[in-house]
């Protein structure tokens, strides 16, 4: 299969490093202040638009507020509310907290963090306040981000919403197999795509990986010499597969450093075409889905 790469414009910074330590790949640590100002820089120079954040990574918010990010468009997520007794008090406080935190009066989207949320007992409730936070300009989309083809189907069956955000990857091709981005698309719905590198393990050298995927070992063995045999670098590899697809609105990228955004910068900016095979694909839970995952380290 070969492929063309979507433009720059489609790609969003994702910040989960900025507020806790995040991904298997990141040897790193927290990105520090100075670090994300000189990201969030290079961004705006590229025509790059979008944050993706959310209230449960650590000090994100606050963070990026503290920096100044009035230029862009930012995405929250909200999560843990099927314990709540008032949804809607508890609800409009971590919103108004967001604001607050993100130094902004209104947010692109507000997704909630599980697609559970709406398919379980309070379903109706939540998307009423989501509705409302819609309807007074607080957001301008809703949506949800997900794991589950099933979920995203039942949530859309029932309720009118803006934003869907699903895992895509060389080993997660879920979204385009099972027919779900096409079912999407013709429903107006904006796709926006996340895990792009299975949260960094599709980066990793052979002696990085968790004794935890030795299970997929000869799936790991094989991706990597394919990138040995079309002498790739693994980055090149990860987002020609994904940056292909007209459907795709938007690419959320987790970011751990001005030289990795750099990096992806000058891939797509190349715009190399690159024939990748699809049979890397799995739908094996336990190994695309990092929820599963019981690392050893």
């Amino acid at each position: 299969m070969s492929f063309k790469l979507s433009p720059i414009s489609k790609l969003a910074l994702g910040t989960a490093q900025y507020g806790m330590n995040y991904g298997i790949a990141n040897k790193t640590g927290q990105i520090s202040d100075n670090e994300m100002k000189r990201i969030l820089n290079l961004a705006q120079k590229n025509n790059i638009k979008t944050i993706d954040t959310a209230i449960n990574y650590g000090s994100c918010e606050k963070n990026l507020g503290a920096l100044g990010i009035d230029d862009f468009n930012i995405i929250t997520k909200i999560s843990n509310l099927q314990e709540c007794s008032n949804l809607k008090n508890f609800m409009t406080k971590k919103i108004e907290s967001s604001l607050r935190n993100l130094k902004t009066s209104y947010l692109s989207t507000l997704l909630l963090h599980s697609s559970k949320d709406l398919i379980m007992d309070k379903k109706y409730d939540i998307y009423e306040v989501l509705a409302d936070f819609k309807n007074k300009g607080l957001c301008h989309n809703i949506g949800i981000s997900a794991y589950n083809i099933e979920e995203v189907l039942e949530v859309v069956k029932y309720f009118d919403i803006d934003v869907v955000q699903f895992p895509f990857n060389v080993f997660n091709n879920q979204l385009i197999e099972s027919g779900l981005l096409r079912n999407l698309k013709d429903r107006k719905i904006e796709i926006h795509v996340r895990s792009v590198f299975l949260q960094g393990l599709l980066l990793l050298n052979k002696e990085q990986v968790d004794s935890y995927f030795y299970p997929w070992i000869k799936l790991l063995k094989n991706w990597d010499k394919f990138i040995e045999d079309n002498q790739l670098t693994k980055l090149e590899a990860c987002l020609s597969f994904v940056f292909n697809f007209d459907e795709i609105d938007k690419y959320i990228i987790g970011i751990d450093s001005l030289v990795h955004l750099q990096q992806i910068i000058d891939i797509l900016k190349c715009q190399k075409t690159i024939k990748i095979s699809s049979d890397f694909s799995t739908d094996d839970e336990n190994l695309i889905n990092p929820s599963f995952w019981k690392l050893r380290k």
